[in-house]
């Protein structure tokens, strides 16, 4: 395979098909076939779930993406992206990321649109993100081990943050880092009478910021932005820390868990060009194991 023609697309499914069902979502793509988790009994349901679509040669000819929206084993409606639409997104910049509103269709409904039980047609958001190409074929992952990977969402797996080389020409001089949290998702319980009361404390270049706490959950989401300032990036730089912790109303707050992006890294996030952006995911660790964060 030729590595720079091997892409990932990865969807995030956030549909809200109407009208009280157990619903749940199959996504066919380039061979390849991946199902949401089902939410009951309710008329719009939240799924929030990254699928992961790998295709080795976009070169060559792209076909439909078809999403089937599924009551157990009665189906509900379907949503088709053509692949016009598909062979444009596949071909695009790496990095690319976009979002579309479809109606579901059902041809034994009246106009194909499938209507809810508020009378409204039936829509599902789909995003999409293209990613970058495929490892070289001695590097993937043997048959039981793709067949795992392809069932495990993309939010489960631990995507660090991948700043450029550094330049030839040292960069020196003062530079602002603005640093955003944006979310963590299973989260361990750590109060007796509850789930868990997160935020974070981010700690660099000797200064430190907190987030706001999350109360009783297990998945927080923040999207705070915090700004570093640093007087010189051409002198030592260390690495970031973050940390989870757990808010208490009548002890000491508890540490959750924490992860480290080591020097090296903010070196080269920090000696950038000016605006480059990045994002990355990290497991939560305590004590040298992964926590389920």
């Amino acid at each position: 395979m030729d590595e720079s023609t091997g892409k990932c697309s990865p969807f995030s499914i956030c549909g809200r098909p109407r009208g009280k069902n157990n619903g749940f979502c199959v996504v066919k793509f380039a061979g390849q076939e991946h199902k949401t988790t089902p939410k009951r009994d309710t008329s719009s349901p939240d799924w929030e779930e990254v699928l992961r679509f790998d295709v080795q040669d976009v070169g060559r000819e792209i076909r439909d993406l078809e999403l089937v929206v599924m009551d157990w084993e009665i189906q509900v409606g379907t949503v088709t992206i053509p692949s016009d639409v598909m062979t444009r997104l596949m071909r695009a910049e790496i990095g690319w990321k976009g979002e579309g509103s479809y109606h579901l269709m059902y041809d034994r409904v009246k106009d194909g649109c499938v209507i809810g039980s508020d009378k409204e047609k039936t829509t599902v958001t789909i995003r999409a993100q293209l990613l970058g190409a495929l490892p070289p074929p001695h590097l993937l992952p043997g048959p039981a081990e793709q067949k795992l990977a392809s069932q495990q969402s993309l939010d489960q797996q631990q995507r660090p943050v991948s700043p450029p080389d550094l330049p030839q020409q040292e960069a020196t001089g003062s530079r602002v880092l603005e640093f955003k949290v944006v979310s963590t998702r299973h989260l361990p319980k750590m109060d007796v009478m509850g789930k868990c009361d997160p935020f974070c404390v981010v700690k660099f270049a000797e200064q430190e910021h907190k987030t706001t706490t999350k109360k009783n959950t297990y998945s927080a989401d923040w999207e705070e932005v915090f700004r570093f300032d640093v007087d010189d990036v051409g002198n030592s730089i260390g690495g970031l820390k973050l940390d989870v912790m757990d808010w208490d109303r009548m002890g000491a707050n508890e540490m959750v868990g924490s992860f480290t992006i080591p020097a090296n890294v903010m070196t080269r996030l920090m000696r950038a060009e000016i605006g480059w952006e990045g994002e990355g995911m990290y497991h939560l660790m305590s004590d040298g194991k992964k926590k389920e964060a």
